[in-house]
């Protein structure tokens, strides 16, 4: 990651009050992504929202099912469903290919 992003990212997170992941990886096929937490990654399924590669989201990310989240780097809301949690790098890269080509 570039020092912009990275100065970003700790400017964002500073904000956050509560719990906050950021964008590792995205599958726009699938409307899946890959975010990292104090807990290791979890995948989530976009329901309605937008998100990018580093960006930092705000919410419930640490179980799964439904959660709604504020993406710090637009302040605009993003819906999800948290399929899985507390995953390691390998495990996350395969579930966020799964039903893919």
């Amino acid at each position: 990651m570039d020092t912009a992003a990275s100065n970003r990212q700790q400017r964002l997170a500073s904000r956050c009050q509560g719990r906050w992941a950021e964008v590792r990886a995205i599958n726009r096929d699938a409307q899946r992504i890959a975010i990292i937490n104090d807990w290791g990654y979890a995948i989530a399924e976009i329901r309605e929202g937008d998100v990018q590669l580093h960006d930092v989201v705000e919410g419930g990310v640490e179980a799964v099912g439904p959660s709604t989240w504020l993406n710090l780097s637009t302040d605009r809301p993003v819906t999800v469903n948290i399929t899985h949690v507390q995953e390691t790098l390998a495990t996350a890269a395969m579930l966020l290919m799964r039903g893919t080509r």
